[in-house]
């Protein structure tokens, strides 16, 4: 799912799409970029442990709202109960940082604190389309879990198909 290696198809397909949807070309576009770090993120090895929250998740996973992404609000949890707040941060860390590697053409910066549980990743890429009304960036939040008893936890989650635009 490179399509944007090549601009001049890249180009045609978003505005094609944006043409048989009735959508933005701007937000097809912006679409492929949320889809694909989604797409990594399932592919990983930590697909199990990534929660995919926030509006973007109701848009995208449920069709319970139409909107585009603006961003992408993650959650991760190790999956053990026990684990220190430590472990969760180091999981943080990590996907952070396979998601920038794997983005490494339109990954920006870090925008986080140092050494908190919130990571904010942020990816810019050569807008083909310019829209009006949406960021010409994209972020990425990472939460992880800082419950002081995880025994209490309970987060409600499901795996749903997301189904790019393009």
């Amino acid at each position: 799912m490179n399509l944007h290696s090549d601009k001049e198809a890249f180009k045609e397909i978003i505005a094609l799409a944006a043409d048989h949807f009735g959508y933005e070309q701007s937000h097809v576009e912006k679409d492929y970029w949320v889809s694909k770090i989604l797409r990594d993120i399932s592919m990983s090895e930590y697909a199990d442990k990534t929660y995919f929250k926030g509006g973007t998740s109701l848009s995208k996973a449920y069709g319970l709202i139409e909107r585009f992404s603006e961003d992408l609000d993650l959650f991760v949890f190790t999956g053990d109960k026990g684990a220190s707040k430590q472990a969760e941060k180091t999981l943080n860390k990590k996907l952070s940082k396979y998601i920038a590697e794997l983005n490494s053409d339109i990954y920006k910066e870090d925008l986080s604190e140092t050494g908190g549980n919130y990571r904010k990743l942020y990816f810019s890429y050569d807008n083909v389309f310019q829209g009006v009304g949406l960021k010409e960036h994209l972020e990425v939040e990472i939460k992880s879990c800082d419950l002081p008893d995880k025994k209490l936890m309970f987060y409600p989650a499901d795996k749903r198909v997301i189904k790019p635009i393009v």
